[in-house]
């Protein structure tokens, strides 16, 4: 996906679209809007990936609230802590982690 990153893209969205369920798909997709530094748009698929990962796992919407949480749920909280850190904003990615 490195020399063509349109397609790549395009190809994740679809994985996305026909299997919403399919967490890794979001994983890719997040990691292909990072390393292309595109972070607004890793920002709204890891909160996407976030809430699918947690009505799968049957937890509530807000993640802070979450008493305990399969790895399946935790891995787009590291995810999302990685951005805000790569954003400049500490505080939320230490809250997230």
């Amino acid at each position: 996906h490195f020399t063509d990153p349109a397609a790549a893209e395009a190809a994740f969205a679809t994985a996305i679209a026909q299997a919403p369920d399919a967490l890794p798909a979001y994983r890719c997709l997040f990691k292909h809007y990072n390393r292309r530094r595109q972070f607004a748009e890793a920002y709204a698929t890891v909160h996407t990936w976030l809430a699918e990962a947690s009505r799968q796992a049957a937890l509530p919407a807000d993640w802070r609230t979450w008493p305990s949480a399969p790895a399946s749920a935790l891995w787009p909280l590291k995810a999302l802590a990685f951005i805000e850190l790569r954003q400049g904003r500490a505080d939320a990615a230490a809250t997230a982690l």
